[in-house]
C-alpha cells in the first residue's frame, strides 16, 4: 500500500487525501519520522481540512495523546461527517479511555457509512476479545483476511490470540510468518515470533527474532 502512495504522492505532490493516507500507512509501520514528515505538508497544505485534523489525530494516538486525538478528531467529524475513518479513530480513543459505549457507538457510526470498512469491522472483534469474549474470534479475523488477503494486522491479531488464548504455537506460527511475510520491515512480527520461540524454550530462537525486531524498529 505504501508503495502505492508514494506513486501517486509523485503524481501529485499536493493531494491532501494522498498525503494524510501516507501518514497512516507510515504509522502502521511505526516510521513516525515519515509520518510527521507526511503532516507537515497536510498542515501546509490545508491546515484546517478534515483530513489534516484526521492525520493530526492518528499522530497524537501513535504518541499516546488521546484527548490531544479526540479533540481533532471532533473537529474533523464537524467539518466530515462522512468519513469512516474519523469515526474508527475516535472509537479507538474512547476505547483507551475504556469507555466503551462511545467506542461502540462511533464503530456502528463508521460501518452505517461504509459496512465493509475493515478496519472498523477489526476493531469490533477485537473489543470483544478485550473483553474476554472470543466467541468466533478466529472464525471472524479469517472471514475478514479472505476478503482482505494482504491485512497483516488480521494474522498479527490470530498470532496473539493463538500465542496467548489457545497456546496453539504452530499456529501461532503460522500467522507470524504470514505477518512478516507480508510487511518484513515491520517489527511486531519478529517481536511475536520471538514470544513464540520464548515460550517454547527456544531461546536462541527468541533471541534472534528480537534482535531482528530491533534492527526493524532501527532502520
Amino acid at each position: 500500500a505504501l508503495e502505492h502512495l508514494e506513486r501517486a504522492k509523485d503524481l501529485a505532490p499536493g493531494d491532501v487525501d494522498t498525503l494524510s493516507m501516507s501518514v497512516q500507512a507510515h504509522l502502521e509501520l511505526d516510521d513516525l519520522e515519515a509520518a510527521e514528515a507526511d503532516l507537515a505538508k497536510v498542515v501546509e497544505l490545508a491546515p484546517n481540512s478534515p483530513q489534516t485534523l484526521w492525520a493530526q489525530a492518528m499522530v497524537h494516538e501513535h504518541n499516546y495523546e488521546f484527548e490531544a486525538a479526540r479533540s481533532a478528531l471532533d473537529q474533523a467529524i464537524a467539518l466530515d461527517g462522512n468519513r469512516p475513518e474519523f469515526y474508527t479513530l475516535r472509537s479507538q480513543t474512547y476505547q483507551k479511555a475504556d469507555e466503551m459505549a462511545d467506542a461502540k457507538a462511533d464503530l456502528e457510526s463508521a460501518l452505517a457509512i461504509n459496512p465493509d470498512f475493515l478496519e472498523a469491522q477489526a476493531d469490533i472483534v477485537a473489543n470483544r476479545a478485550s473483553s474476554f469474549d472470543f466467541d468466533n474470534f478466529e472464525t471472524d479475523i479469517q472471514g475478514l483476511i479472505a476478503k482482505h488477503p494482504k491485512w497483516s494486522k488480521g494474522h498479527e491479531m490470530l498470532a496473539e490470540y493463538h500465542i496467548w488464548v489457545t497456546e496453539d504455537f504452530d499456529q501461532a506460527t503460522v500467522h507470524t510468518e504470514k505477518v512478516i511475510e507480508l510487511n518484513p520491515g515491520l517489527a511486531s512480527g519478529h517481536v511475536l515470533q520471538g514470544y513464540v520461540h520464548l515460550l517454547q524454550d527456544d531461546d536462541e530462537q527468541a533471541l534472534e527474532a528480537f534482535e531482528r525486531a530491533r534492527e526493524a524498529n532501527s532502520s
